[in-house]
C-alpha cells in the first residue's frame, strides 16, 4: 500500500487515487450497514409469508441452470407434476431464458422475488451453500431443504475438514457455517459411503443423508445411443462445429446434401479431449503449461483418429481460456452451460484436482491428472486420499503426460475405475434422478 501511495505521489495522482480508495471503503461500509439493517426486517417479512404447498425453489453453485438441480427439474417436468418451479439465478449472470424450460420462473439472486421464492417454497433444492451464507432468509417450519452438492468422491477437503491450514478467523467462520448447515438442512443426497463420510466431516453432523446417487451423473451411465448422440450433436452444434440439418434439406442439390452430411460425419467422428482444471487463487500460468500440440499428437498416436481439445476453465479463471482457445485445435467451453454434457461427449479428460474426474470415472474412458504443483496444493488445500490411489495416470510435466498417454493400458485402467468405485461404496446406477424425484413426490404429498 505504501509503495502504491508513493508511486501515486510521483505520478501526480495521489489525491484522486486516495479519493477512489476511500470511496470503495465507504461503499463497503454502507453495504455492510445495509445488510445488517435488512436482516431483522427481512426476518419479519419472511416469517409472515405463507408456504405455497406445490412450490419448489432451485439454485446451482455457479448461478446457472446446471448440475443436480437441473436434472431434478427436468425429471419433474417430464413427469408433468403439478409443481411451481422457481430458479434463482446470479445477478452477475446475463439472464438466458433459452436455457430454462418455459414452465420455469427465473428470478435474480438478492431481489425481493428471490426472497419471496425462498420464503414461500415448500422445498429448497441446491448444490452449494447459497441459501445459508449469508443469511438470505430463515428456513421455516414446514419447509424442506435438500442439499445435492456439486462434487462427489472428490480429492479436495471441504468445510471443517480443511481447517488445519486455514487462518483462525476463517476457521471460526467455517465452523459457524457448518453449524448452520446442520441445523437447517433436512436431507443431503450422496452417491457413496465415502461422500457420506465427507458430508459428516465437512458440514452435516446429524442431517439425514440419502444415498440415492447424483442426478447429474445418470447421463454418464446412459446406454441409450440416441441420447448420447443427441448430446454430442448439441455440443458440437452449439460451437458451430457441425452444421445443423436445414429444414429444406430435401430440396437441396445432391452435392449440397452430400457436403452437409460429410461435415456432420467428420464432426461426430472427431475425438474430443476435455481439459478442465480446478479453480486457482494466486494464479500462475505455470500450472497450465500443457503442450497441447504434443498432447494431441500423443492421443492420435495411441488411440487413433483426429483429436481436438475442449478447454473448460473455472469461471473465475475464464481469462486463461480466452487466451489459449484462439487455435482451431481448441474449443473454449468455459461458458458452456452444462458440464455433464461435456463429460458425456468427451472421449478422454485431463484435470488437476477437480472432482469432475470422480464423475467421469463412471464412463470408464481415459483420464489423466496433470499436477505440476501437487505437493504445494496438497499442503495448501489438503486431499482426502493420495492421488496415486486413483486409476488416473499422474503427470507433473509434459514429458510425464506424453508418456502416460503413449503407455496407457485401457484394460488395467478400467479395472482401476471399478476398484475406485467399489472402494468408495459408490451406488450410482443411472437411476438417481428417478429415485430423487420419487422422494420429492413423497414429501409433496
Amino acid at each position: 500500500m505504501l509503495k502504491k501511495m508513493y508511486r501515486a505521489l510521483l505520478e501526480g495522482k495521489f489525491l484522486i487515487k486516495t479519493w477512489k480508495y476511500l470511496g470503495k471503503v465507504f461503499r463497503k461500509i454502507v453495504s455492510i450497514l445495509d445488510f445488517q439493517i435488512a436482516r431483522p426486517i427481512r426476518y419479519i417479512y419472511v416469517m409472515r409469508q405463507k408456504i405455497v404447498p406445490n412450490r419448489i425453489v432451485f439454485s446451482a453453485v455457479d448461478d446457472r441452470y446446471d448440475c443436480n438441480p437441473k436434472y431434478i427439474t427436468e425429471e419433474i417436468l417430464k413427469r408433468r407434476l403439478p409443481y411451481e418451479i422457481v430458479w434463482i439465478q446470479g445477478q452477475s449472470e446475463k439472464k438466458a431464458p433459452e436455457l430454462y424450460p418455459a414452465q420455469i420462473k427465473v428470478v435474480q439472486r438478492g431481489t425481493v422475488e428471490a426472497i419471496d421464492a425462498l420464503a414461500t417454497s415448500k422445498i429448497w433444492i441446491e448444490n452449494e451453500l447459497k441459501f445459508l451464507k449469508p443469511y438470505l432468509v430463515h428456513k421455516k417450519k414446514g419447509q424442506v431443504y435438500i442439499q445435492t452438492w456439486h462434487g462427489s468422491m472428490g480429492f479436495k477437503k471441504i468445510g471443517r475438514a480443511n481447517l488445519y491450514n486455514q487462518a483462525g478467523r476463517k476457521k471460526l467462520f467455517i465452523t459457524k457455517v457448518a453449524k448452520r448447515c446442520d441445523q437447517a438442512t433436512s436431507y443431503c443426497i450422496s452417491n457413496s459411503q465415502f461422500e457420506t463420510n465427507v458430508f459428516r466431516e465437512g458440514y452435516w453432523d446429524h442431517t439425514p443423508i440419502l444415498m440415492l446417487g447424483h442426478a447429474r451423473n445418470d447421463i454418464l451411465l446412459s446406454q441409450d445411443p440416441e441420447q448420447l448422440r443427441a448430446i454430442r450433436e448439441k455440443v458440437l452444434t452449439f460451437y458451430g462445429l457441425m452444421p445443423s440439418m436445414p429444414a429444406d434439406f430435401a430440396k437441396l442439390s445432391l452435392e449440397q446434401q452430400e457436403e452437409i452430411l460429410k461435415k456432420r460425419k467428420e464432426a461426430m467422428e472427431t475425438k474430443y479431449l476435455l481439459y478442465a482444471p480446478t479453480y486457482r487463487t494466486g494464479l500462475s500460468l505455470q500450472y497450465f503449461d500443457i503442450d497441447f500440440a504434443r498432447l494431441i499428437r500423443a492421443q492420435e498416436k495411441r488411440f487413433g483418429g483426429v483429436w481436438k481439445i475442449i478447454l473448460r476453465y473455472h469461471l473465475h479463471n475464464r481469462n486463461i481460456g480466452e487466451k489459449l482457445a484462439s487455435s482451431p485445435l481448441f474449443i473454449n467451453a468455459t461458458n458452456y452451460p452444462d458440464m455433464q454434457e461435456l463429460l458425456s461427449m468427451a472421449d478422454a479428460g485431463i484435470s488437476d484436482y477437480s472432482s469432475w474426474l470422480c464423475d467421469y470415472v463412471l464412463t470408464g474412458r481415459p483420464a489423466y491428472i496433470y499436477a505440476a504443483d501437487y505437493e504445494q496444493y496438497a499442503n495448501d488445500r489438503g486431499f482426502y486420499y493420495p492421488l496415486d490411489t486413483t486409476p488416473f495416470p499422474i503427470a507433473k510435466n509434459n514429458d510425464d503426460l506424453e508418456s502416460a498417454i503413449l503407455q496407457f493400458d485401457m484394460e488395467q485402467y478400467q479395472k482401476g475405475c471399478k476398484k475406485f468405485l467399489q472402494d468408495r461404496g459408490c451406488v450410482e446406477n443411472g437411476k438417481a434422478t428417478k429415485k430423487i424425484v420419487d422422494f420429492i413426490e413423497e414429501l409433496m404429498a
